[in-house]
């Protein structure tokens, strides 16, 4: 299986994710199906998604990121939110506002249309 989980209890049972969808970050590991959920409960938050660069050629380390829908917040109330339940390195840097996710007419974002959105920053 491709699941990760952790035992809660006697009978139940806390999904992290996908093993596919890990990353890790200074020696800790989060699941990016994870940190999107977290994301998107923060109220205010209509869409959004976390996103983890290729590794640029330069040998840099790349930084994780998000790309958020949410009108009504700024980057520091957004962030605050997330300090609560995140450690800090997987704080989104950059964190890039935008009126609408860019979702394919099936619903899905294409890595490549990610990729974009970051290429300007």
């Amino acid at each position: 299986m491709s699941d990760l989980i952790e035992p809660v209890g006697d009978i139940q049972f806390l999904l992290h994710g996908r093993l596919a969808d890990m990353i890790n970050i200074a020696g800790k590991r989060h699941s990016l199906a994870s940190l999107n959920h977290l994301l998107n409960g923060i109220p205010g938050v209509t869409d959004g998604v976390f996103y983890m660069p290729d590794s640029p050629p330069n040998g840099h380390v790349p930084r994780l990121a998000a790309c958020v829908v949410a009108p009504d917040l700024d980057a520091s109330r957004l962030l605050a939110a997330r300090r609560e339940h995140l450690d800090r390195v997987f704080l989104p840097r950059p964190l890039l506002f935008v009126d609408a996710l860019p979702r394919n007419n099936t619903g899905k974002l294409p890595r490549q249309a990610l990729q974009a959105s970051f290429k300007s920053l």
